[in-house]
């Protein structure tokens, strides 16, 4: 786990562009990144494109940085379950979820 009191500035910009690829590699929408990052109040899609070439890191919080933890960790558990096609990893973030009653799980 990292801490907020040990990261550097570097390592905050080195998470930040790493965030962006992933959620690039996930085709996911601006808006949706955001969401995800939890930074719908503090930033505008627009602004996207300098963390995207690394030029301006997120204003991490330990909470945006244990988000931030599980974001690679999905990413790199979606790349372990499909080691031979990153494209099945955006496919399978964009499923719907079937809705499973107890009456299905029980019987």
């Amino acid at each position: 786990m990292i801490d907020l009191a040990q990261i550097t500035d570097q390592q905050k910009n080195q998470l930040t562009f790493r965030l962006m690829q992933v959620m690039e590699n996930w085709k996911l929408e601006d808006r949706d990144q955001i969401a995800l990052l939890g930074l719908t109040d503090s930033l505008k899609p627009r602004h996207l494109y300098l963390y995207r070439r690394g030029d301006k890191s997120f204003d991490f919080d330990q909470t945006s940085i244990n988000r931030s933890e599980m974001i690679i960790g999905i990413h790199e558990s979606l790349g372990t379950t499909y080691p031979t096609n990153r494209e099945y990893a955006s496919i399978w973030l964009k499923r719907s979820v079937k809705n499973l009653s107890k009456k299905h799980l029980w019987n």
